[in-house]
């Protein structure tokens, strides 16, 4: 092993050893005095630690201590199944944590099904876990009670530590709380919240949580208690063989089929004397919700059997009431633990009785002494529970909570009674002491009025800073909410700083916000008086209808108007428009008995004639392209074709909804079929020899895209909570987005605008912008919120249409708007039209074409242009108001770096400076470079001094007499940008990877600043307008601020892979950022603390501009692409 290997290991194994013990680890701090090799290979390690996670979330191995389905591989390092370990084959993953993981194994010899347990590969070979889990193999063998899992074998193999030991068909507890949680829609606890949501089975009998929870269902409380009692006599045996646990906790308590429980995971126990060796003082192991608190203080020597007996009454608390005593932070827990702060189980639960309540309680005393002198005392106390008993624990009555609180809190019991004897003692001072005079009376008094002021001031500063704390954390949890796509969460965030009422100004960072959630306007087209289910555009695009359970069908047009209504009756849930629009059909929903599907006349909805007569409720009709055959789908039973006289041509049992039907011609057809258990596919159907073709799987409902000749080309097809696009050439589906927050309900997409949406029970619309032939994920879907019911169908309008009263603006942003229509079962259907697409990718410079772009910059004078210098050696001119670009020059070199300055743009190319007029007509002026071996790295203008950094000179060009140049070596190399210092004695400040320059009047270079290691070097530097600000990009990944006005130095950290750029946004203290990690992040620089970021895996964006005049934010990748993000206005109604 080599020594940088050996590092990394040692770091792996110490990352893990706080993450085992429950610690929140910093990761940038975390490795900051590392090699950037081993911190490279420490994120490559966290990366395939994340690959397993999303293994686990599509059911692999369960990051819990809960079992899952059979075939488990792990990604990270790990042994892989059938691999063979001390005479057992490893058959698939149960559980996965920081120390080890643990799999079935089976005995090569006698098919017996083990558990085993194995080190992780990153700290094989680090002793203290090695020794752990030696010494948990010996201190299960030591014990001998039928709750505690059984050892069966122990050994090193090929290096590998393993411990084999009892195999339980069961569960750990916290997923039978977890369950129970669901059952009672309970969602409050934050870490239930994020728990996975794998569907998890035991290992033997592939069992789910429900069945281990069954033995519980009646009597529960006085079940948890009964089983529970059996802990505590394995904890009770375990004290008196020297044995404590140390992490007793719902997970590490298995519940089987049957409801029998057993405690496992002695890894943290200690066992007297070589507690000394794997434990340093200071050390706090253990979970930090479920320690004791003289686990939680960091004091080994004062852990005992009594810390086993605080942490079973944790879980006790939990189990009863579904919620842990202790939420928060990690300090914010250790913080509550230590000062016993809990908030009684039956104000939690007002179903637990006062007799549990208390032996909770006398569980979970603060100080060791007052808990249950032993286990066996707590499981005695929990069976008079059961029995209903008289149980020795009492609830504390006031004066005894009053008298403990003086014990935990001496200090301030001790200020207090001091306070209570200075007043008795001024009292009797001020009748003795009256001798002092008015006028010193009043200076005394005009005295402590000044410090009040002085008080009242520091008090108001400090408001303010609390304000600006809490408006800074509210809107970075809005961005958390908005990659959760959590539109209610950010509404409600953001509600408290909108109006003319906010008492903080709003920030660009919640411009950013409000504008990418911004409402569309909407236009009613029809009105149902109950659910509005489906409608059907004409193809000339003069008028709709619409259907509902109200059993009418109404006819409007796109301003709104109602042109007819005719009653049907029943409920409706489908419409089709017959190829000459003189027809329309529909079909009654009736759950049992004749449903119609008949033909009723445009003009007057008169019934026209019968078209089939199914038996179960009908949910979609369709019309084939001639016109000629028609289709219905019933309700879980069969798709149907027929023609305009009702006679069948085709039939056949899908078992499944259909509310999706599709003729490709009039051969085909694309409907949906159960598969099997819980799988519904969609399947292109030859409607005369009945073949069929699987299309996708996991289809709850579909849409088909078709080009210009009316061919298919997409088809995107929704599950309950996913989304799919299969290219019909080839059938190959090319994007895939998983695990959307709310179930679809209906789905369109067309190509050619690069649009996908997706209407869903909640009410909201997702809708995201792609290319369907790119096999990636989908960006971040834009949310749109349409109603507060269910959406029942859904329609993207071509970008040409401009039917209704929603009127398009004049900008290019309006025009790149978006339209569509949807059915709610609110009961309307609307025509919405979407603001600006937010961010839009600039049209014609995603090519490829021209190469790639380093350096652009901004016209002074204009605030509305950007100019990109191209490796093949165009300049483009992009105008931000329009989003048109326009050639500026085109030149025979690549383009490095270029600046824009009084009307002329100067660029540099390998071989020489070239000056040109802005607009780009007038002759070029040359000016060849003295160091054409070096690469540009920046430009400044001033006066008529022309200053081109390189990396290791700089070059100063007299643009007044001819060109003339000086050539000024720098003292150390890796130039990074030059800023002016507004100093004729030293105009100009350059910055270096390591140094901070400056040249002065005489042309010499003198060293200012100069850091001790290229780990604490520089990247990128920029300066606010006024020069006050200083923003410094760091190896490190960090970014150092510095505020010239008053001296203060922030540090902001975030960023996970190399900075590429930084902006101030200008009149507020704020900064954004790009780097190499996808990501755009804002900064308050009041507070050093992050708003929030926006996720560019996509796009890989190296450079930031803000547009304050235009409320514009424009991003630029390597490539050269142009994503701009649209802001919301800085004023609002009612704002000045």
């Amino acid at each position: 092993m080599t020594d940088e290997e050996g590092q990394l290991d040692n770091l792996i194994a110490d990352y893990l050893q706080q993450i085992d013990a429950g610690a929140d680890v910093d990761v940038n701090q975390f490795i900051s005095g590392y090699s950037d090799e081993i911190q490279s290979a420490f994120r490559d390690y966290l990366r395939l630690e994340e690959e397993l996670y999303r293994l686990n979330a599509f059911g692999g191995i369960d990051q819990g201590t809960s079992t899952v389905t059979q075939g488990s591989t792990s990604t990270s390092g790990e042994l892989l199944s059938d691999e063979d370990v001390g005479g057992y084959r490893l058959l698939n993953a149960i559980s996965h944590g920081g120390m080890g993981v643990v799999y079935v194994g089976q005995n090569a010899q006698s098919g017996m099904l083990v558990a085993i347990k194995l080190l992780r590969r990153a700290i094989r070979n680090v002793q203290t876990y090695r020794l752990r889990l030696e010494r948990e193999s010996r201190a299960i063998a030591a014990l001998n009670h039928p709750h505690v899992v059984r050892p069966i074998a122990s050994g090193v193999d090929e290096g590998s530590t393993y411990l084999a030991m009892q195999l339980i068909d069961g569960v750990g507890f916290d997923r039978v709380i977890q369950y129970w949680r669901q059952q009672i829609g309970d969602d409050s606890d934050v870490a239930t919240q994020k728990a996975p949501t794998t569907i998890v089975k035991t290992p033997v009998t592939q069992s789910e949580v429900a069945s281990c929870a069954a033995y519980f269902e009646q009597d529960r409380l006085k079940k948890i208690a009964e089983r529970l009692a059996n802990i505590a006599d394995a904890l009770h045996v375990a004290h008196e063989s020297g044995i404590v646990h140390r992490d007793v906790k719902p997970s590490n308590i298995l519940v089987d089929v049957h409801g029998d429980i057993w405690l496992t995971d002695f890894g943290l126990a200690s066992m007297g004397e070589d507690e000394i060796e794997l434990t340093e003082t200071g050390d706090v192991l253990g979970t930090p919700a479920y320690m004791s608190p003289e686990q939680a203080s960091g004091q080994s020597g004062d852990i005992n059997r009594a810390t086993d007996v605080y942490s079973l009454g944790v879980t006790l608390y939990e189990l009863c009431t579904l919620r842990k005593p202790y939420l928060g932070t990690r300090q914010k827990i250790i913080h509550d633990v230590l000062s016993g702060r809990f908030v009684r189980p039956s104000r939690v639960r007002p179903e637990i009785p006062t007799q549990l309540e208390a032996i909770i309680c006398h569980a979970m005393e603060l100080n060791p002494r007052d808990r249950y002198a032993t286990a066996k005392e707590f499981a005695s106390d929990l069976r008079q529970y059961v029995d209903r008993g008289r149980v020795r624990a009492r609830l504390r009555n006031r004066i005894q909570g009053a008298l403990r609180w003086c014990e935990r809190n001496p200090l301030t019991f001790t200020v207090a009674i001091a306070g209570c004897v200075m007043a008795v003692m001024v009292a009797f001072s001020v009748q003795l002491v009256n001798s002092w005079s008015l006028s010193s009376l009043n200076s005394q008094l005009n005295s402590v009025n000044e410090q009040l002021l002085g008080a009242n001031r520091d008090l108001d500063a400090s408001q303010s800073r609390l304000k600006r704390e809490l408006y800074v954390a509210n809107i970075r949890s809005a961005f958390e909410a908005f990659h959760d796509q959590d539109l209610t969460a950010i509404q409600l965030l953001l509600a408290p700083y909108q109006g003319a009422d906010a008492d903080v100004p709003r920030s660009v960072p919640q411009r950013m916000l409000e504008a990418l959630i911004e409402p569309p306007k909407s236009l009613v087209l029809t009105r149902h008086t109950d659910f509005a289910t489906q409608f059907v555009i004409s193809d000339d695009a003069s008028f709709l209808l619409s259907v509902g359970h109200d059993g009418q069908v109404i006819k409007a047009n796109f301003d709104g108007e109602q042109l007819q209504r005719f009653t049907i009756g029943g409920k409706l849930d489908s419409i089709a428009i017959d190829k000459d629009s003189q027809l329309f059909l529909t079909g009654k929903n009736i759950p049992v008995g004749e449903n119609l599907v008949d033909f009723y006349r445009m003009d007057n909805g008169e019934h026209q004639q019968k078209g089939s007569r199914p038996w179960y409720g009908i949910e979609e009709v369709a019309v084939s392209p001639s016109g000629r055959w028609f289709a219905a789908s019933e309700r879980y039973h069969s798709v149907f074709v027929f023609d305009k006289e009702g006679k069948q041509r085709a039939k056949w049992t899908t078992d499944t909804r259909n509310e999706s039907l599709e003729f490709i011609d009039d051969d085909h057809l694309l409907g949906i079929c159960q598969a099997g258990k819980d799988d519904r596919r969609l399947y292109l159907y030859n409607i005369d020899s009945e073949d069929k073709e699987e299309i996708s799987s996991e289809v709850e409902s579909f849409a088909l895209a078709r080009d210009s000749d009316g061919e298919p080309s997409y088809v995107v097809s929704a599950g309950t909570n996913d989304l799919r696009v299969v290219r019909w050439s080839d059938k190959k589906q090319t994007v895939h987005v998983a695990d959307m927050p709310s179930r679809i309900r209906c789905v369109d997409v067309s190509p050619d605008d690069g649009l996908i949406v997706a209407g869903c029970d909640d009410g909201t619309v997702y809708l995201w912008e792609v290319d369907c032939d790119q096999e990636k994920p989908l960006p971040q879907a834009r949310i749109v919120e349409i109603s507060d019911q269910r959406i029942t169908d859904i329609e993207l309008l071509p970008g040409d249409f401009r039917g209704g009263k929603v009127r398009l603006g004049s900008n290019r942003f309006a025009e790149l708007g978006i339209q569509l229509i949807t059915s709610s079962e609110d009961g309307t259907v609307q025509l919405h039209h979407l603001p600006a697409r937010n961010p839009v990718d600039v049209v014609g410079l995603s090519d490829g074409s021209r190469g790639t772009t380093e350096e652009p910059f901004r016209d002074p004078l204009r605030s509305d242009l950007l100019y990109l210098p191209f490796a093949n050696g165009e300049l483009v001119r992009l105008d931000l108001t329009t989003l048109s670009i326009d050639t500026v020059f085109r030149h025979d070199k690549t383009i490095v770096h270029g600046i824009c300055a009084d009307n002329k743009i100067y660029f540099a190319d390998e071989n020489a400076i070239v000056e040109i007029n802005c607009d780009g007509e007038a002759s070029p002026r040359t000016f060849p470079s003295p160091l054409k071996a070096q690469r540009c790295r920046w430009m400044l203008k001033l006066d008529q001094q022309l200053y081109v950094l390189y990396s290791s000179s700089l070059v100063s060009i007299d643009l007044g007499d001819g060109g003339k140049q000086t050539v000024h070596n720098l003292p150390y190399d890796e130039a990074i940008g030059m800023v002016p210092t507004g100093d004729k004695k030293s105009p100009v400040r350059i910055y270096t990877h390591r140094a901070v320059l400056e040249l002065d009047a005489g042309g010499q270079i003198e060293t200012t600043e100069l850091s001790e290691s290229i780990k604490e070097g520089s990247t990128h530097v920029q300066y606010s307008n006024d020069q006050k600000k200083r923003a410094i990009a760091k190896l490190s990944d960090q970014i150092e601020v510095f505020d010239s006005e008053n001296g203060i130095k922030s540090v902001l950290a975030g960023h996970l892979q190399g900075i590429t750029d930084v902006e101030f946004v200008e009149d507020e203290d704020t900064l954004m950022s790009v780097a190499h990690d996808g990501t755009l992040r804002f900064w308050s620089l009041e507070t050093a603390r992050e708003y929030g970021r926006l996720d560019m895996f996509d796009f890989g964006a190296h450079h930031v501009f803000y547009f304050r005049d235009q409320s514009l934010i424009a991003t630029v990748s390597y490539r050269g692409w142009v994503r701009v993000w649209r802001l919301a206005p800085a004023s609002e109604v009612g704002e000045p």
